[in-house]
């Protein structure tokens, strides 16, 4: 072979790379990327494509059973998707609430009627197991039930407890967990959420967000009193976005223009297992000069957490772990409506499919996306390692590797799975890969345990051996110099 053939023989190769590489990351009109040890995006094959711009049209049937045209969507503000995968809307400037399905037909309405069935700029929406539908009726400041034909059951307002004297109750987002508490995130409130028992009866804060001290919080509390220090703090703190409570029964929520705790992860005691995780990205391809704001989230049955970043126009997708598996969209240019490219994103929810939604105020509609075979790999691969199914877990991850040798993600599946088989040096190999610091240290420290153990009678051997040496050579000193002393006159 000629010395022009070995050069062209890897440029060929580089280029139908670059080719390849090119018609992967084409196939969505917005980029997608992964995250890496170094918290920078690179880009990876599209993780989700795009469906359709849903609700900006809406139909229902008539009394004969044909579809008629009905009201769009007139500044979504919050989407939540029940366990049959019916959309609930919190339509804004239409004062109502719907319920379609995938194809934008109208399943129900509620808040439509007079007197106190009668919503007003609602802004938050949750249905319950048995159907039951609460709302946030900010503009009426309450909390309005609906039974899931549409009638309404009963509405929470404002406790008379002395704790919300001074707290405008007007809530935007509202959540129930197993024992039927309501889980209420209010309107500008930073002292966290507002939860309420099944009667109606306040119990108190929960997941207050903190801020850090600076020098004038110092001075503040060596001059102010306690309770002055309290309410100055209480004005400081970020208020809560948007809360989700999984099926794992965690309190998830988020937080806008934060540095820190931008997406929580609380236990029942309101201790954050995300505290230590850093979720945030930068790269040249996005500005991230803001940091992360994450408007709004929601988590599936596997622990797989759903959120977007207005700074960037990202829609994040991490593990259970808070880890990023990956990351696509855009910002909105111009007039240039695209799906993927978000105006005001403002809240996120996933159905049993894996779907991802999106409302978005600029569309009045939801962006719609549906997993590529590369997530759906991604994804059961993650949920398939997290259930502890390693061997099943493992081809998956190898097959991604294949797909992107970058995908940060693949190497620490393999390098966790090598770990808990015991195979340290190939554990070694991909914690390096992946950066891993710590994982990499403890497969070194169980390599360098095996060694040991297994050469522990040549090491014992060894130390006698030394010892038998360093005896003898002591015992051939003193005899020496013993006999030196005998031989002087």
């Amino acid at each position: 072979m000629g010395r022009k053939s070995i050069i062209i023989i890897p440029i060929l190769v580089l280029v139908s790379m670059l080719a390849g590489a090119g018609a992967v990351f084409a196939q969505a009109p917005y980029p997608s990327y992964g995250i890496g040890p170094d918290k920078h995006l690179f880009r990876i094959q599209t993780p989700y494509m795009p469906v359709r711009v849903l609700g900006t049209k809406l139909y229902e049937k008539n009394e004969t059973g044909m579809l008629t045209d009905a009201s769009g969507l007139n500044n979504p503000n919050d989407i939540f998707i029940d366990g049959s995968d019916s959309i609930y809307v919190a339509d804004n400037y239409n004062n109502r609430v719907v319920k379609i399905n995938d194809e934008g037909l109208i399943l129900q309405q509620f808040g439509t009627g007079e007197g106190k069935q009668k919503l007003k700029a609602p802004e938050g929406v949750y249905a319950s197991d048995n159907g039951d539908v609460y709302v946030a009726d900010t503009g009426n400041q309450r909390i309005a039930v609906y039974s899931a034909d549409g009638h309404w059951l009963k509405e929470y307002k404002k406790p008379g407890d002395v704790s919300l004297k001074n707290v405008m109750f007007a809530p935007i987002r509202v959540s129930l967990d197993a024992r039927g508490f309501l889980f209420v995130v209010l309107k500008g409130s930073n002292q966290g959420i507002a939860v309420l028992s099944p009667e109606g009866k306040f119990q108190g804060f929960f997941g207050r967000n903190k801020t850090e001290m600076t020098l004038i919080d110092k001075l503040k509390r060596k001059l102010y009193t306690q309770e002055q220090v309290e309410t100055s703090s209480n004005q400081e703190a970020a208020s809560v976005s948007d809360l989700f409570i999984g099926s794992d029964h965690y309190i998830y929520t988020c937080t806008l223009n934060v540095t820190e705790g931008q997406i929580k992860k609380l236990n029942t005691k309101g201790e954050d297992l995300f505290k230590d995780v850093d979720m945030k990205v930068s790269s040249r391809f996005i500005d991230a000069s803001g940091g992360l704001s994450i408007g709004d989230i929601t988590v599936d049955s596997n622990g797989i957490i759903y959120s977007f970043d207005r700074n960037s126009g990202l829609v994040l997708v991490y593990d259970n772990d808070g880890q990023v598996l990956a990351a696509f969209g855009t910002k909105l240019t111009g007039n240039n409506y695209i799906i993927g490219s978000f105006g005001v994103p403002v809240s996120i929810a996933v159905n049993s499919k894996g779907m991802i939604y999106v409302a978005d105020q600029t569309y009045n509609g939801i962006h719609v996306f549906k997993p590529t075979e590369f997530m759906n790999k991604v994804l059961t691969a993650t949920n398939l390692y997290n259930n502890g199914d390693y061997a099943k877990a493992k081809p998956y991850w190898e097959d991604l590797l294949k797909r992107n040798v970058f995908y940060y993600k693949a190497h620490l599946g393999l390098g966790g799975i090598y770990y808990e088989n015991e195979q340290w040096a190939k554990s070694m190999e991909e914690m390096k890969i992946a950066e891993n610091q710590q994982l990499f240290s403890d497969a070194y420290w169980q390599l360098r345990v095996i060694w040991i153990q297994r050469n522990l009678n040549a090491i014992a051997a060894s130390f006698v051996l030394l010892a038998v040496i360093f005896y003898l050579l002591n015992k051939w000193k003193r005899g020496k110099l013993k006999r030196m002393k005998e031989e002087q006159p």
